[in-house]
């Protein structure tokens, strides 16, 4: 696929509206930032490639981002996956990864794509990451937990079932195995140390088209100082799934 503009709607979803506003978007970050910001939209993906293996292919190729910097993002949608992948350079990581990621594309575009708003979905999508890029520039914004490489293990979100609670990060009912003392769980946060949650999620036994699937992330309790392992319900296939960045089931 050959790079043909900041925005390429190969399947036209995106409204001329909505695409001027995601013109002028862009353009007004990578002018304040030096940052480079492509959204692409296609039916789906070929070849035997994941859309995250696809988005990672395509912004290694386009060489998304000044390499001084590496501060370059990429949206993707594809929509007969339905997923969209958000890829970002080795300069965002720690700023854009999925625990700022995560919500962001679950309150500002999966409520649109559900509905067939992908055009609002899209832009929503654009703007936040555009004011992110920008309080990365300017120093305002601070880590949020991103990896320290370009591509980023899956992890999943929304239909968890009730076996576990909601909330993936700080949940406010969690109890320490430790102290048994509940709302101190630091669980994959902001300031808590990758000696304490690792890898953040990690899959322990996968989901699959009939059954639901468990996955586990470490974290540290703030009353006692101890140690452990939290798990939740990874949904049915038929439910929503996050993978890198990318949400399927929209």
């Amino acid at each position: 696929m050959k790079r043909r503009g900041r925005v390429m709607d190969l399947c036209k979803v995106i409204s001329k509206e909505d695409k001027r506003t995601i013109l002028s978007t862009i353009e007004d970050v990578e002018a304040e930032t030096g940052a480079e910001l492509q959204v692409v939209v296609v039916d789906s993906i070929h070849g035997g490639l994941t859309t995250k293996q696809f988005a990672t292919r395509i912004f290694n190729k386009w060489g998304i981002g000044p390499g001084d910097k590496n501060n370059g993002a990429l949206v993707l949608v594809s929509l007969n996956d339905r997923r969209i992948e958000i890829e970002i350079g080795e300069g965002l990581n720690p700023y854009m990864g999925e625990l700022w990621s995560r919500p962001m594309l679950e309150d500002y575009s999966i409520p649109h794509f559900r509905k067939g708003g992908y055009s609002k979905g899209i832009l929503n999508a654009v703007e936040r990451a555009a004011e992110r890029m920008k309080d990365v520039d300017g120093g305002v914004s601070h880590s949020a937990g991103g990896s320290r490489f370009r591509a980023v293990d899956g992890i999943l979100i929304a239909g968890y079932l009730g076996a576990y609670l909601k909330d993936p990060v700080g949940e406010k009912l969690r109890k320490c195995e430790k102290c048994g003392s509940r709302g101190g769980l630091d669980i994959g946060r902001e300031g808590v140390e990758d000696l304490y949650w690792k890898e953040r999620w990690k899959e322990e036994v996968a989901a699959t088209n009939f059954t639901a699937g468990v996955e586990s992330c470490a974290y540290f309790c703030r009353k006692c100082g101890g140690v452990g392992k939290v798990k939740r319900a990874i949904p049915k296939y038929d439910y929503s799934e996050v993978d890198g960045y990318g949400v399927r089931g929209f």
